[in-house]
């Protein structure tokens, strides 16, 4: 009779639905709605190519005219775009000796099974915050800033309420706090931790009890709060500085794919030590912000780094108007007793 291995017991496709169901409980960004599963990134991504063209018709624009008895009428014609999404592929591996589980008395392979999610929670919205890093900085660079409110050169360059107010002016019609049908509200704040603390001590945070949380969640004048010390040195060119991200329901969209390969696989060694159990990971995915195309002009592997993600090259806003974008953000600084953790 044969014994059972871990192969007998993860299943791939059950593991995958299995990590999919728990990281979505775990990504803070999908908790907050800013990332949204899209299944139609997902049916992209289960076929061939790297990248994937999303078309889509620009918003239109005319005068109406007052109608006359004579002479013809002007016919406006409509334009199209694409949005183009990338393919990106990560993979990472971990090994236990049974020597270690013999000395410390506890299951290791169990104990990094038990944080494989978590592990992969933290990645993703750290290539969430890469990406939209990335868009900021072509924005910068090519778009006149027009969705960055840069207060980080000026005299008084400390986040407030009324810099905030100041960056969501910058979609104009559709930056209002509270939005409308057409455009929807914005529903999350992501800032570095120094921020965060920053702002708890103006009393500028409010905790909020949510039944089925563990504890308070954090609001910032209605605002779920992010905490993510990525969001810092967000130019490529300027020096050290803080970026504060505004973001609607839908910022992202994200898709899943576990066509063509296996998710994890367990590989035994016996001649090391008293045995060794390897545990190998892997994953496809897409991350996509509505009116931005990835580029890939400055890319040198099969898949972008998150540093790649964050380069101004790499993307382009194809969309009309800034406006219609579903996040902005506030480049600023703290005062300096606050620049705890860098």
């Amino acid at each position: 009779m044969a014994e059972t291995k871990l192969t007998n017991v993860v299943v791939p496709e059950i593991y995958n639905a299995y990590f999919q169901e728990n990281f979505v409980g775990r990504s803070r960004f999908f908790r907050s709605g800013v990332i949204q599963n899209s299944a139609e990134i997902a049916s992209l991504l289960n076929g061939g190519g790297s990248t994937f063209e999303l078309p889509f018709t620009q918003q239109i624009t005319a005068t109406p005219a007052i109608p006359a008895e004579t002479g013809s009428q002007t016919v406006n014609n409509t334009t199209t775009a694409q949005e183009t999404i990338r393919r990106q592929m990560r993979t990472t591996a971990f090994g236990t000796n049974a020597i270690a589980t013999i000395f410390s008395g506890s299951n290791q392979l169990q104990n990094i099974m038990s944080q494989f999610t978590d592990m992969w929670a933290a990645d993703y919205d750290k290539a969430a915050i890469y990406t939209m890093q990335g868009i900021i900085n072509d924005n910068l660079t090519n778009d006149s800033g027009d969705l960055v409110h840069d207060i980080s050169d000026e005299a008084t360059p400390n986040i407030s309420d009324s810099r905030i107010i100041q960056t969501m002016a910058k979609m104009g019609e559709n930056g209002v706090a509270r939005g409308d049908n057409l455009n929807g509200s914005f529903s999350a704040i992501v800032m570095h931790s120094n921020v965060y603390n920053y702002l708890v001590d103006q009393d500028a945070i409010t905790f909020v009890a949510i039944s089925g949380q563990l504890r308070p969640l954090d609001f910032y004048k209605g605002l779920q709060v992010i905490v993510d010390d990525n969001c810092i040195q967000q130019s490529e060119s300027s020096g050290y500085a803080y970026t504060t991200l505004l973001l609607k329901p839908g910022a992202l969209q994200v898709g899943f794919s576990g066509n063509g390969y296996e998710s994890i696989s367990y590989n035994r060694v016996e001649d090391r030590g008293m045995g060794v159990d390897e545990i190998f990971l892997r994953t496809v995915f897409a991350i996509h912000s509505p009116c931005f195309a990835w580029v890939g002009a400055s890319m040198a592997g099969l898949s972008p780094t998150n540093n790649e993600l964050a380069k101004a090259a790499n993307w382009n806003r194809v969309a009309s108007y800034a406006q219609n974008a579903k996040f902005c953000a506030l480049i600023h600084e703290i005062p300096d007793a606050w620049d705890i953790v860098t």
